[in-house]
């Protein structure tokens, strides 16, 4: 069966095709000429996983799929995953080198955020009291349920 090309239509119809079966042959025709994207293989996607430190939309662009294929793709592969569990404890080595460095530096920005992050076994840790109203309890819906309404007026009034 010949399929037309749009240069062989008149006024955007199929010669001698009515509306439903323009519809038809214009959805063919589209359809075998859409370029399908590239299948990549295991062996490519690891390769590229592990040259982008497991960013998988860089390594998408690499093989000429979307970063949702890759995603798809890993979820689907034990040894793809172990490739974006390798290439992201990488990145982790050098980001934790550089702290290092930063630490060593005397960067205190550095020391303080690995204290926050390691040494709260130690006590430091940022701590946060939350309290009601001019340092007063918070109250909840279980208490404000036992309140008259004149006591719930006066709350609400005090500066």
């Amino acid at each position: 069966m010949h399929v037309q090309t749009p240069a062989e239509t008149t006024a955007g119809r199929w010669r001698g095709a009515g509306e439903a079966e323009t519809a038809i042959y214009r959805k063919v025709y589209t359809m075998s000429n859409k370029s399908r994207p590239a299948r990549a293989t295991d062996t490519e996607i690891e390769e590229a996983i592990r040259k982008t430190g497991g960013l998988f939309a860089l390594a998408a662009q690499r093989v000429g799929v979307s970063a949702s294929t890759i995603t798809r793709r890993v979820a689907k592969s034990a040894r793809l995953q172990e490739a974006a569990r390798e290439a992201t404890d990488r990145q982790l080595d050098l980001a934790e080198s550089a702290l290092m460095k930063a630490i060593e530096a005397g960067e205190s920005w550095a020391v303080c955020f690995f204290l926050k992050c390691k040494g709260k076994g130690r006590g430091y840790i940022e701590r946060q009291e939350i309290t009601g109203r001019n340092g007063g309890p918070i109250i909840g819906a279980a208490v404000t349920a036992e309140l008259t309404d004149a006591e719930l007026d006066a709350i609400i009034n005090e500066k």
